[in-house]
């Protein structure tokens, strides 16, 4: 919380934005700059949001901006360049981007549902419960490590995932579960497998901007149990169950109970929302929509 307050203050001080702005400048002078675009499409924080408005103003090519970043300092500096069009992935996100543009729309991430194998039929003896997500203080992991431990030692705990509390959780977890738990790091490439092998996914994060891995999970058929907030209901939906998971009593209660409902294929009727032919579709439309109109106005 302190050094969010801190790089609230000096934002365009950090580390990372500094250099944001100077790869970003190299970029639009040598690459995008003198040469006709029908529209930019920026994925690299505020300098690119604010490189592609100075172009704007040089030669009144368009720009969208989708809010990956979900709410706060740096989004809101993005939203401030006034985008033709900025991409809310939530509602949450979208009524606190309204405050500061009013060329704010709503389109959900997407997931390729081909890419992802249905749960296997194998009966699998023990109750594996999946978490996937970044070892740090934000995905808090050990939360849900506190909520395994009070249940028997039928249910096992698998995070997937790399970071820099990789030592700390691994501990804890050992100390908590013993060989209950597994910790392990997988190419991409073969996370679907991992989800297979799963009975129940779980991810206990603070205020997700979105959650793609709910999404993988859904697609694989797998139930979820998640933080109770207005974007985890409007993503996950029916494909799962809601608690207090700061809470490790309740926490564990509802895994057990979302383990031992029948879901069907609930999850992944649900994932086919999210489906990427229909996020394609509303993108493809937004891009020819603002182009057809920036190409009217020039006319």
């Amino acid at each position: 919380t302190l050094y969010r307050k801190i790089s609230d203050k000096v934002y365009y001080l950090i580390p990372d934005v500094a250099f944001q702005k100077k790869f970003t400048k190299v970029v639009f002078k040598k690459y995008i700059r003198k040469k006709h675009y029908d529209i930019i499409f920026p994925n690299n924080g505020v300098w690119g949001a604010k490189f592609s408005n100075e172009l704007r103003k040089y030669n009144g090519t368009p720009y969208i901006y989708t809010g990956h970043g979900g709410i706060g300092t740096g989004e809101r500096l993005i939203l401030k360049t006034n985008p033709n069009k900025y991409i809310s992935l939530t509602e949450k996100h979208l009524k606190w981007a309204k405050n500061y543009s009013p060329n704010v729309i709503k389109i959900h991430n997407g997931i390729d549902i081909d890419n992802f194998l249905a749960k296997s039929d194998n009966f699998i003896k023990d109750k594996i419960v999946l978490s996937v997500g970044a070892l740090t203080e934000f995905k808090r992991h050990e939360l849900t490590i506190d909520a395994l431990s009070q249940l028997d030692s039928s249910y096992k705990l698998k995070i997937v995932g790399d970071g820099e509390l990789k030592e700390k959780i691994k501990q804890y977890a050992l100390k908590k579960l013993g060989d209950r738990f597994e910790l392990i790091k997988v190419p991409y490439q073969q996370i679907n497998n991992i989800y297979k092998e799963a009975n129940l996914f779980v991810l206990p994060s603070l205020d997700e901007p979105f959650g793609i891995v709910y999404l993988e999970a859904m697609a694989s058929n797998l139930p979820i149990v998640a933080p109770d907030d207005d974007t985890r209901r409007e993503i996950i939906g029916n494909a799962g169950l809601y608690c207090d998971c700061e809470n490790a009593e309740e926490y564990s209660r509802t895994i057990v109970e979302a383990m031992n409902r029948e879901w069907g294929t609930l999850p992944i009727k649900r994932a086919e929302i999210f489906n990427w032919d229909n996020i394609i579709t509303n993108y493809k439309e937004l891009i020819e929509e603002i182009i057809n109109g920036n190409s009217k106005k020039n006319n």
